[in-house]
């Protein structure tokens, strides 16, 4: 399932690395957070990758326009941590069909627990993250919430760095 959740990958002197996770929401707009489209930007390129086990081949992967929303304060907790990857051709899945404005409204009152699908790393092994290249996806009970923040916790329950921008 969640075939339109995909990976941004970045140029590295070892060829794309996976930077973090996203959702398609139309044929070619990627949406992620915004510090993953800076961090794109930064990396000097950004790709867009499907599947459940990612190849980070540069010919398989879609190559796009990193685009951060200006109204991002650099800070993971700000709401306008928002971007979009616009690829350059459509992409090989189809785009999710996004809920209703307020869809998300009550979810912590009413103990949903919403699933998160994303690539992030799978192990850490001193500073370092080991990331098996597989997308995973579990649920996450909403604890808290806000108009523009859900808080998610749960026994063994957790989000990796890779997971950022994922749906």
């Amino acid at each position: 399932g969640h075939p339109a959740a995909g990976a941004l990958l970045v140029p590295s002197p070892n060829g794309l690395e996976p930077e973090c996770s996203g959702v398609l929401v139309a044929p070619r707009v990627f949406l992620t957070a915004g510090h993953c489209t800076n961090a794109a930007l930064a990396a000097g390129g950004a790709f867009v990758a499907f599947g459940d086990t990612l190849s980070t081949d540069a010919s398989t992967a879609i190559h796009g326009e990193a685009i951060t929303d200006p109204a991002y304060g650099h800070d993971s907790a700000d709401p306008h941590d928002l971007g979009v990857i616009l690829v350059d051709r459509d992409a090989p899945v189809p785009p999710v069909s996004l809920p209703a404005a307020g869809a998300a409204d009550g979810l912590a009152q009413e103990s949903i627990a919403p699933v998160s699908v994303g690539y992030g790393y799978s192990l850490r092994q001193g500073k370092d993250f080991v990331y098996d290249g597989a997308r995973h996806a579990g649920s996450i009970p909403v604890v808290s919430q806000t108009s523009t923040l859900l808080r998610l916790d749960g026994p063994g329950a957790h989000l990796c760095f890779g997971d950022s921008g994922g749906p």
